[in-house]
């Protein structure tokens, strides 16, 4: 192992046997350490690939709390509702005391100089309005407790009994998660300042959601976004995603359902599981010992910053084993291999540069040629060298490259599909394939079928956490847009999922909607329905 390879090595901080590297592969953006691998295609292949046996095992989901809201508390818990009413007390006692010694003095008229200790009681009721107002969108929030007037009629909103609006402002203002007085310095230098901020709640509710729903075998790993236009040095922009600019969450869920995640850091140089090991000067014989071992590490399996988190958030998970669905972003054969060796069965979609079967490669390059030669619904299966992975080439619309360690190739499921519309030179043997029918039953691979599936679970999720979505921008306090805009969200998904897809003891909702959130607050707001 040359000096170069050893400067570019870290440790995957949830997997100790796994190290990180980063000078084979691609940054997105130069500030973002989000990378692709970038191999070379290669020539060495096998014959006889190993497919893994991966047992297909549903989800279960435990016995439920009795009431919606007793499942929401387990998300958000008494005892934690508790730690923030102390934290904010304490807070606003201090601030009040800058501005009596005159070290930070208040405007006249802040609202902050009539502050009245809050308790747990009014914290769940500050939750219950907002989860309304993300039922009932008004322009502005001023608009809830806005009352009709001659020619100006306005629906009359009961948050109105619940909380008054300078007392709602005042908390959405100061409330704290954290104790902002003596914030562990520790936590901030591996979670970053604004990450730390909401740690304690984030590792709750991931602890919550495998206690009442036990995973399934198929997970499916991809990032989400969360809105944030304010001021951090853990926020990025793609412009290409639906939420541009915020932060990034690497999620491992099934079905919709979040199991795990881990929040990215943009400026770590090993990305967010990378952790560099410390050197430091040994003996000559403990320095000659260390060097047969790292010429012994020459064949150890070496993955990117980005497919490190893969890695770790499968290990974060209830042991066991698990089939996971990875995009094009992950898939190398490397990240496969690992996986294998933890257990675990992979399948994915891949780019040309990730290391595969170069005459594959050569197939996916004329694809879209007159060179072009498969017709609709071939397959070819190649093995790697080891015969761990398989590399498959499916022609659809286009020609579609996997990487797995459970499919063969040969599995096929029928389907009813639609003739494309497409004119582009790669689909004309799909239009000849359909001639004049519009829809035909087709037998397509398993293993296109299967991962079509499967891969959306974090889609999923998000589209249902862009129903409790607050459509509000949030300028200011990093940590506030990752509490109310992403960790409230998903246990407002979960506990959701987990009474649909239960045997609730009340009369479960199938869509979310109002009639649900008025179940699950109704006790927190005193009785009071919405």
């Amino acid at each position: 192992m040359d000096s170069q390879q050893l400067i570019s090595q870290a440790v995957n901080a949830y997997d100790d046997k796994s190290f990180i590297r980063v000078d084979d592969s691609r940054r997105e953006q130069p500030a973002d350490n989000t990378c692709r691998p970038i191999h070379d295609p290669i020539l060495d292949r096998g014959y006889n690939f190993e497919a893994m046996v991966v047992p297909t095992r549903p989800f279960e989901i435990t016995a439920l709390p009795s009431e919606p809201l007793l499942l929401f508390q387990q998300f958000v818990p008494i005892y934690l509702v508790e730690s923030w009413v102390c934290y904010t007390n304490s807070w606003v006692s201090h601030r009040l005391e800058q501005h009596e010694d005159g070290t930070q003095r208040l405007h006249p008229q802040s609202r902050l100089l009539a502050w009245k200790p809050t308790s747990t009681a009014e914290i769940y009721v500050w939750l219950a309005t907002l989860m309304y107002m993300r039922i009932h969108k008004e322009p502005n929030i001023e608009d809830y407790w806005k009352v009709s007037k001659p020619k100006d009629i306005r629906p009359v909103h009961p948050v109105v009994k619940w909380i008054s609006y300078n007392r709602f402002q005042l908390l959405s203002r100061h409330l704290h998660i954290y104790d902002p007085l003596t914030l562990n310095i520790d936590d901030m230098s591996f979670y970053g300042r604004t990450f730390s901020r909401v740690h304690a709640w984030s590792d709750h509710i991931q602890h919550i959601s495998t206690v009442f729903y036990i995973p399934g075998t198929s997970i499916a790993v991809d990032e989400c976004m969360v809105r944030f236009l304010g001021r951090s040095l853990e926020t990025i922009t793609i412009p290409s995603k639906p939420i541009p600019t915020g932060f990034k969450v690497w999620t491992v869920a099934q079905r919709g359902y979040f199991l795990r995640w881990i929040w990215h850091r943009p400026g770590r140089k090993f990305g967010p599981v990378g952790v560099r090991p410390t050197y430091r000067r040994l003996p000559s014989q403990l320095r000659m010992m260390r060097q047969r071992r790292q010429l012994r590490e020459r064949n150890t399996i070496h993955l990117n910053p980005t497919q490190a988190v893969v890695v770790a958030l499968v290990n974060l998970l209830p042991t066991s084993t698990y089939h996971v669905f990875l995009d094009n972003l992950f898939s190398s054969c490397d990240l496969f291999r690992r996986l294998r060796q933890r257990g675990h069965g992979a399948t994915g979609t891949a780019r040309k540069n990730c290391g595969i079967y170069k005459p594959l490669v050569k197939l996916k390059a004329i694809d879209n040629t007159a060179a072009g030669s498969l017709e609709f619904n071939v397959v070819k299966a190649i093995p790697t060298a080891d015969n761990k992975v398989n590399q498959i080439a499916w022609k659809d619309n286009a020609l579609v490259l996997f990487l797995t360690t459970v499919f063969k190739g040969n599995e096929r499921l029928d389907c009813i599909r639609k003739k494309p519309t497409t004119g582009q030179m790669q689909a004309r043997p799909i239009q000849r394939f359909f001639g004049d029918d519009p829809v035909k039953q087709v037998s397509i691979p398993s293993i296109a079928a299967i991962y079509n599936n499967e891969m959306n679970a974090v889609d999923r999720g998000d589209q249902m956490r862009a129903y409790w979505g607050l459509d509000r921008r949030v300028r200011r306090g990093g940590w506030k847009a990752l509490a109310w805009d992403f960790l409230l969200e998903i246990a407002l998904v979960n506990s959701f999922i987990l009474q649909q897809r239960g045997q609730p003891q009340w009369k479960a909702e199938i869509s979310q909607g109002r009639d649900f959130a008025r179940q699950r607050f109704r006790k927190a707001v005193g009785g009071n329905g919405l």
